[in-house]
This record gives C-alpha cells, sequence and structure tokens, in this order.
C-alpha cells in the first residue's frame, strides 16, 4: 500500500518507524475493516520496529482465533509478533491481575520482555490505544528506551482517564487528555 511505499522510499537509518495496528478490539474486527484490510495491515506492520497492536490486534497478526490466542502464554504472543526479535511488541491492553492494565513488552534492544502496569480505571474510553502510541512513540523519538517510554505512556493514559471519569465526562468522547499535556515535558 501507500503508506507501506511511502516508508520503504523516505525511511533513513534511525528513523523509528511505529505502526499501531488498529483492526479491532474485544474479540472483535471492527465492522469497518475487511479480511483484506486486515491482510494489508498485516503487511505494513512488517516495515515496523515497533508495533503496539491489542490482544483482538495479535490474533489478527498471528492468524489466530481469538479464543486461540487467550490461552497462549502472552509472552510468546509477543515473541512471536517480534519477527524473530528484528522489531519490538508493546502488547497493549495487557493485565497482570485484577484491577491492572498496561502493556507486555518484547524490546528488540535486548530480546527482554517486561510488562509494564497501572491501576485499570474501571471504564473503558475510546482512544485510549491511540493516545497511549502516540505518547510511546514521542518517548522513543527523544531516545527514551521502549520500556520507559511504555511506563511513560501507561501512566499518562491512566492519569487522564482517571481525570475524565472523575470530571464525569463518560460520553463517548474519549479521554480528556489536552490539560496533561505539560507532564509529558
Amino acid at each position: 500500500g501507500l503508506v507501506r511505499q511511502f516508508l520503504r522510499d523516505f525511511r533513513r537509518p534511525g528513523t523509528l518507524a511505529v505502526v499501531d495496528p488498529v483492526m479491532g478490539d474485544f474479540g472483535r474486527v471492527y465492522e469497518t475493516y475487511t479480511p483484506a484490510m486486515c491482510r494489508r495491515m498485516a503487511d505494513l506492520t512488517a516495515e515496523a520496529d515497533v508495533i503496539t497492536p491489542n490482544l483482538t490486534e495479535a490474533s489478527l497478526l498471528l492468524e489466530q482465533s481469538y479464543e486461540t490466542i487467550q490461552a497462549i502464554d502472552p509472552a510468546e504472543i509477543v515473541r512471536r509478533l517480534s519477527l524473530e526479535g528484528r522489531r519490538s511488541v508493546v502488547l497493549t491492553g495487557y493485565s497482570t491481575g485484577d484491577g491492572q492494565t498496561g502493556a507486555l513488552c518484547f524490546d528488540r534492544a535486548d530480546g527482554s520482555i517486561q510488562a509494564v502496569q497501572v491501576q485499570r480505571v474501571p471504564r473503558d474510553f475510546s482512544g485510549t490505544g491511540d493516545l497511549f502510541t502516540s505518547v510511546l512513540t514521542g518517548a522513543m523519538v527523544k531516545g527514551v528506551p521502549l520500556i520507559q517510554a511504555a511506563r511513560t505512556a501507561a501512566d499518562f493514559v491512566q492519569s487522564c482517564a482517571a481525570r475524565t471519569l472523575a470530571a464525569g465526562n463518560t460520553d463517548g468522547e474519549g479521554v480528556d487528555f489536552e490539560p496533561l499535556l505539560g507532564t509529558l515535558t
């Protein structure tokens, strides 16, 4: 596709390519996605240095049913998604226990796998995955290592979600992140 060709044409040494394979959530593919679009997204992720799928997107990228992928050790999922260690993987929405959420990270720099966890806000908000990937990418562009960047992103999203919930803004508009942007500098 066009984005894949753009990466090939303009990528330079040291360029960081991050792909958030937005295809679905909660075990379901988004209604706007066709099987062909999912295959094209998988092709695009092949160009990435870092990918940030959720579990649904991981199942699509690995061509496994959502039920099958839920039974696989999450460390094995991120290893498989790393293309034999060629790219970093941040499995978003990963939880180590009740009341927790965050990410499970495979860092291609050293092959390590680490979980980043924050207290889960008891409500889902649209756009949190986009916000997470944006903060992660910004931190990594500044030279922050993957795990620390994922921790910064998880903390920021959690703060935004908690603030939004406390303000009673649960109307589907996503999280109110703009007032907290200054905390990232």
